[in-house]
């Protein structure tokens, strides 16, 4: 809608998309969802290139084998535990008099130990996809971001898309759903639902460093 300047103010031609003010008469342009974009369609674009799945999977490996390595302790306990005792049961059935050893109390402990590390494990790899990656996202050079905003996704979003994968993989199809997205994004339902996109991070940061 166009204005008439009043008397003693010079006319300013205002673009659309941009404000006008009433003070200084200087124009004022929407921010758009990173620094000095060229605007929000263009951001996303070059801002959230997204990881290959190659990379993905990848880090997913990563991170699983560390997760096997922190759960094979309580895995040496539970074998410490029933190995023993199956022994000495088959032993008694036989007519045997083996006695059980102290070696299911060292099992046991170690069990106890495990479960320790693993959920110490599980916390502290959800912090870490919160904020710069979990050690295989470092390793494949990926990360996660809030989708149009580009910051970190904060160690509750992370853990809400946890259990969101948990509850998909228990079906086999959360290893897969990031294939069936046709936008390109490659997001999966457990990256959509906390409003999280994977990207590369070198292409990112490059993007980052020249906004």
């Amino acid at each position: 809608m166009a204005t008439t300047p009043r008397k003693g103010e010079p006319e300013v031609a205002a673009t659309k998309g941009t404000k006008v003010t009433a003070a200084t008469g200087m124009t004022a342009t929407p921010a758009a969802p990173y620094a000095h974009a060229p605007g929000p369609g263009a951001a996303r674009e070059v801002a959230e290139p997204p990881a290959s799945i190659g990379r993905r999977v990848g880090a997913f490996v990563i991170d699983a084998a560390i997760a096997a390595v922190v759960a094979s302790v309580s895995g040496i306990g539970a074998l410490l535990v029933w190995v023993p005792l199956l022994t000495m049961l088959a032993s008694q059935s036989n007519g045997g008099g083996a006695g059980l050893s102290g070696l299911p109390l060292v099992g046991l402990a170690l069990m106890g130990i495990g479960a320790v590390l693993s959920i110490a494990w599980t916390i502290v790899w959800v912090l870490m996809q919160g904020g710069n990656g979990s050690v295989g996202m470092r390793l494949m050079k990926i990360k996660l971001v809030r989708r149009g905003i580009g910051t970190k996704i904060g160690f509750w979003r992370a853990l809400a898309r946890h259990i969101v994968f948990g509850l998909l993989a228990g079906v086999i199809v959360g290893y897969f759903t990031p294939l069936f997205d046709r936008s390109g994004r490659r997001q999966g339902w457990h990256d959509l639902m906390v409003g999280a996109i994977m990207v590369d991070r070198p292409a990112f940061d490059a993007f980052v460093a020249r906004a």
